[in-house]
């Protein structure tokens, strides 16, 4: 991965190998259109992708022969794109990242050990299918417990599909659009459009 790589969609593409053209042509936009998509991030707050353009990219750059594995790296890349770009999303899921196997592996059997000796004390608190205010501490406690695991589990994740190897010989043919390059303003009116239904 090349980490010094800022924008999280320009990553994924030299990941993949496609040129910006290539890219350009597969997502029927132009150059300089995917150029400022590349360089969008929630401090510029300008040019954003439409969502259905980050859908085909996460289509486009990611390959695997396994399904299920491929299902988790565009995953992946959805994560790291909406911590790149949504502040709200970001704060949240900032510490989420890749890390060596070991370390990931032991975090996460730690974490599960942790929400595992609370269950008995939090099953005693749910059975009546309601927390009282005497009952709130445990299941604070094991709520806490519960959203430590979650992130655990996301970064063993994350650090499985970061270290599997794709095997060179299973490359994604490009199906190069010919004839339907969004220009700007084209995009700009979507954009804009696609905002003013949102707020509706």
């Amino acid at each position: 991965m090349n980490d010094n790589c800022k924008n999280i969609l320009k990553m994924f593409r030299l990941r993949a190998g496609i040129s910006q053209e290539e890219a350009a042509s597969a997502l029927s936009i132009s150059i300089h259109t995917l150029y400022n998509y590349e360089t969008y991030s929630n401090y510029s707050r300008k040019n954003m992708p439409p969502e259905e353009i980050i859908l085909e990219m996460m289509d486009l750059y990611i390959t695997d022969p396994d399904p299920a594995r491929r299902k988790m790296r565009q995953f992946y890349m959805g994560i790291m794109y909406l911590c790149e770009t949504n502040q709200i999303f970001g704060n949240i899921f900032c510490g989420v990242k890749s890390r060596n196997l070991p370390e990931a592996f032991i975090n996460y059997q730690s974490e599960l050990e942790d929400v595992q000796s609370m269950e008995r004390q939090m099953r005693r608190v749910i059975i009546d299918d309601q927390i009282d205010d005497h009952e709130t501490e445990v299941a604070g406690a094991f709520l806490k417990e519960l959203l430590e695991s979650t992130f655990a589990n996301i970064d063993f994740a994350v650090s499985a599909m970061d270290r599997t190897a794709i095997p060179p010989k299973v490359q994604k043919k490009l199906h190069l659009k010919k004839g339907s390059i969004m220009n700007e303003r084209r995009a700009s009116i979507y954009e804009t459009e696609r905002l003013s239904a949102a707020c509706r």
